[in-house]
């Protein structure tokens, strides 16, 4: 049985940066998490990404060429939100239900895994300009997630965790496709920030001592 497409789109290009927010610049956050996304989807699909030096028009159709026909595979495009808020959502193609269930079996689980607010599967339609062009004219079904606000403390102390929003995008879209995950990767993840966290408190700890041996 052939594989599935995936092209995993980062949001934004080298010459459009999109939301910036202490420093930290959207465009880069989502090309390290698609970096680390491709290997994890690899396991049960053909990924196949859209070159960071592209735009907008030149990316949809670069999909296009590879994936002609509706049912040839996703198009999931990474982005991070800004505005004020917090947590995350997807835009789906409106008008078509089965693109809105999709939607809300990737977002519900993806919120699921990163402990998120759930901001909800929204129509394209429902955003200013009336229409995303990644979403409308994208041939196969796309998809458009924001996985949290650059510009919310909160969601980007989670978001750093580039490994942890790549697996959770993993494990949403296997559950879309109905496809059985293996949570190898996201065992690692853990373990990892388990080590961090356990290395930050040694740290805190020698500081301590540190202080008791060098009073001001």
């Amino acid at each position: 049985m052939m594989k599935k497409k995936i092209f995993v789109n980062a949001g934004h290009s080298f010459s459009d940066p999109g939301a910036i927010s202490n420093g930290v610049k959207e465009a880069e956050e989502i090309m390290k998490i698609r970096d680390l996304l491709i290997p994890l989807l690899k396991k049960n699909f053909e990924v196949l990404t859209v070159p960071d030096d592209l735009g907008l028009v030149e990316s949809i159709k670069r999909v296009n060429e590879y994936m002609p026909e509706l049912d040839d595979g996703l198009a999931f495009s990474i982005h991070l939100n800004a505005g004020g808020g917090s947590g995350a959502e997807i835009y789906y193609y409106d008008g078509s239900l089965k693109s809105k269930k999709y939607a809300k079996t990737i977002i519900d689980e993806y919120c699921r895994e990163m402990t998120m607010t759930n901001r909800g599967a929204k129509p394209d339609t429902s955003v200013v300009h009336k229409r995303l062009g990644w979403i409308r004219d994208v041939k196969a079904w796309s998809f458009l997630i924001e996985v949290g606000f650059i510009d919310n403390t909160a969601d980007m102390k989670i978001i750093s965790n580039h490994g942890r929003v790549a697996d959770a995008i993993n494990q949403a879209i296997c559950k879309m496709f109905g496809v059985e995950v293996d949570d190898t990767g996201k065992q690692v993840s853990t373990i990892i920030e388990e080590i961090k966290k356990d290395l930050v408190d040694i740290d805190d700890k020698l500081n301590q001592i540190n202080n008791i041996n060098n009073p001001k």
